[in-house]
């Protein structure tokens, strides 16, 4: 699919907000207007983008902006949320927005008059980071001095190290020795509490396994709702493929394979179930909202979902404690064993959801890093042989319909990120799960 000739009639300004260039005249516009007249955007990147068609798209900008007073350069996160109505006008004007904009403004280090903007004429809600409705936490949590668990006067250095704007926020928060360096997950509401308990117990049920470590949870603040871990050692899974010979590619799948397994075999804690059948209810609402801009695309997604839905109604699920997202760049490689960083999606679900999850990824994978597709199957055999080796009661029905369901999960991301690379592999990916849909609805 071509994003270029997307339409949304309801987004009439769509294709302006994922222009970097377009958009650093509109944000220097904006700033000059509310916030600092002296401040020229020099450099503009997109470094997020979430799009509801016919609702809303947000996107997170990375900026350069020169200060003509001060002869200086400075970054800005900026993000931008586009209406298809005044919405974005009736939040900003919102007391408790407002009182929050005030906050960050207040920051010492921060260089502007404003930290939230709403431009009428394009239906544009402006925050400046960390100003984010969604968040409130992140104005705290970024503040000069930043509460790390304990009752503490300590500087902290706090750096966003994965930012969603309106959803989440993972910062990376450095202190002076020998407090430890934390990584705080700022959410948009208190599950992070639930989270905590969670992660607390699997750390401490695979603190010595020879396979599989997870992070442990430092702290949890109710008032910030953040949730601070400490720092995992290891390489990511995927630096590590990057630099491997084939051999050692194909082997760290069967590693992986077995920590899964392992992980499967945790005490079932309360969490949501997920079966095929709400998988693929919730894929077949989200495939919906393309029809108006992508009837094409819609269909053929539906047509793949109504195969599977045929599928859940003759797989006998069994369900276990289960990652929910499980995939190579989740993962870190530390001396021999496999550790995940969070619990954020945990569920109880088939295992073949995990396994189904990390197969369609390494397509998806082979399709990005053009991997030679013999090869991304031996990764495949030999992650499915040692997964089976572990738990041989594994369905390989339940497997191919979750492995299809997961596929369809990437084309619909690919749109909603507007991505256009990853919007241009989407036929490969849909023929893939095409594939797969019409396999399990052959047996």
């Amino acid at each position: 699919m071509d994003i270029r000739l997307l339409r949304d009639p309801a987004l009439a300004e769509l294709h302006t907000a994922i222009h970097a260039d377009a958009m650093r005249a509109v944000l220097t516009d904006a700033l000059r207007e509310f916030a600092a007249p002296q401040l020229v955007v020099t450099n503009c990147r997109i470094a997020y983008v979430r799009y509801s068609p016919g609702k809303s798209c947000v996107v997170l900008y990375k900026m350069v902006v020169h200060d003509s007073r001060r002869d200086e350069q400075k970054t800005l996160l900026i993000s931008g949320k586009f209406y298809p109505d005044d919405e974005g006008c009736r939040v900003s004007e919102r007391a408790s927005t407002r009182a929050l904009a005030d906050l960050v403004a207040r920051q010492r280090r921060f260089p502007l008059k404003a930290a939230l903007m709403y431009v009428p004429a394009r239906r544009l809600l402006l925050q400046v980071y960390p100003l984010d409705v969604r968040l409130p936490g992140l104005a705290h949590a970024t503040n000069e001095f930043v509460t790390t668990g304990r009752a503490t006067n300590e500087s902290v250095t706090t750096a966003p190290v994965s930012y969603k704007p309106w959803r989440r926020c993972v910062l990376r928060c450095d202190a002076a020795p020998p407090q430890p360096t934390l990584f705080a997950k700022v959410y948009r509401d208190e599950r992070g509490a639930r989270l905590y308990d969670i992660q607390q117990r699997l750390a401490s049920a695979f603190h010595a396994h020879p396979q599989l470590r997870v992070a442990s949870p430092f702290d949890y603040l109710p008032d910030q709702q953040t949730l601070l871990l400490r720092q995992m050692p290891g390489k990511p899974l995927l630096e590590i493929w990057r630099r491997a010979d084939d051999a050692a590619l194909v082997q760290s799948a069967a590693m992986v394979a077995r920590a899964l397994a392992a992980f499967h075999r945790a005490p079932v804690y309360d969490v949501p179930l997920k079966t095929l059948a709400v998988e693929i209810a919730a894929l077949r609402e989200q495939a919906a909202s393309l029809e108006p801009i992508a009837p094409e695309l819609s269909r053929r997604v539906s047509s793949i979902l109504d195969t599977l839905s045929e599928t859940a109604a003759r797989v006998q699920e069994q369900p276990v404690f289960a990652h929910g997202a499980w995939r190579h760049n989740q993962l870190l490689f530390d001396a021999g064993r496999v550790a995940i960083l969070d619990a954020d999606t945990c569920c109880r679900a088939d295992p073949a959801l995990d396994v189904g999850n990390f197969l369609a990824n390494l397509t998806r994978l082979g399709l990005r890093r053009s991997i030679a597709d013999d090869l991304i199957e031996q990764v495949r055999r030999n992650f499915l042989a040692s997964y089976r080796q572990a738990n041989p009661q594994l369905d390989p029905r339940a497997v191919t319909a979750f492995e299809a369901a997961a596929l369809v999960k990437i084309i619909l991301r690919s749109i909603f990120t507007l991505d256009a690379a990853s919007c241009h592999r989407s036929e490969d990916l849909v023929r893939a799960a095409e594939r797969l849909a019409a396999q399990e609805g052959e047996r």
